[in-house]
């Protein structure tokens, strides 16, 4: 019964894992509006524009504003992020306005932080490239470089639940360029299988992802919905996600088949 349970929870937390991410990091900028109101008076200077430099009348109450002076668009960020002793909820300080591309930053390193790797070791690593190199390395390289690099450390740690979540923001970064992220996305449902059997799971089903902020399941993807696999067919096939999705970032996900326990009485 005790093995039971603890196969229970620990599958239940693995089913969810990648979408889990995306909710933690939804969840996680929907936090930081809630601290733009709570957090508007935590500096008497004026906001500056951080592309013209203009002070602003007050902090902005969204996410995104338009400056008065030079008209383009600035970013609600924060340039702190911490762990809450106890909780582990995230914590956010040091508010600023960004530009576009700054912007884009703070989300990733909010990805980042989640992986370990911290804004001071992103700066480092940038520093250490021009120095070595003599050019700048840009953002998305730099990203994009960690990311691999994470993934080889998880693999080699063996921290499959790790290695999934690096998956799937790298998944994530090819959509954000366009790109197609099905490779990205096969190699995490991979590695979820081999969690899966390693926590002795047998069966697993296709799911549907029923968030409102992914794609809407194509008709391909629909008629998979609930089919079963053996966790070693499933190995040897990878389904998802399907090569004919008409999705770019197909959301489809193995969920695990609980096996029936009877528990007798004595």
């Amino acid at each position: 019964m005790i093995t039971f349970l603890k196969r229970l929870i620990t599958s239940a937390s693995a089913i969810f894992h990648r979408l889990s991410q995306d909710k933690a990091h939804s969840s996680s900028r929907h936090s930081l509006n809630d601290n733009q109101t709570q957090s508007a008076n935590e500096s008497d200077e004026l906001p500056k524009c951080p592309y013209c430099g203009e002070n602003q009348e007050t902090w902005p109450q969204r996410r995104k504003k338009k400056c008065s002076q030079c008209k383009k668009t600035m970013y609600v960020r924060y340039k702190s992020i911490e762990r809450e002793r106890g909780t582990g909820y995230l914590v956010f300080s040091d508010k600023t306005l960004a530009t576009e591309e700054d912007a884009w930053v703070y989300d990733w390193m909010l990805d980042l932080f989640e992986l370990g790797y911290s804004r001071k070791k992103f700066d480092k690593r940038k520093s250490d490239y021009t120095k070595k190199h003599g050019v700048t390395l840009n953002n998305r390289d730099a990203v994009w470089s960690i990311l691999n690099d994470l993934l080889d450390k998880y693999t080699k740690s063996s921290d499959l639940s790790k290695v999934q979540s690096v998956q799937f923001c790298m998944a994530k970064f090819l959509k954000e360029k366009e790109e197609d992220p099905y490779i990205q996305l096969r190699e995490q449902g991979k590695t979820r299988l081999i969690q899966l059997k390693s926590d002795n799971c047998n069966r697993v089903k296709i799911c549907l992802s029923k968030r409102k902020n992914d794609p809407v399941p194509c008709e391909i993807c629909r008629v998979l919905e609930n089919k079963e696999y053996s966790v070693d067919r499933a190995l040897a096939e990878l389904p998802l996600p399907p090569q004919e999705c008409k999705n770019k970032y197909c959301s489809t996900y193995y969920g695990q088949i609980f096996e029936s326990t009877s528990i007798a009485l004595e």
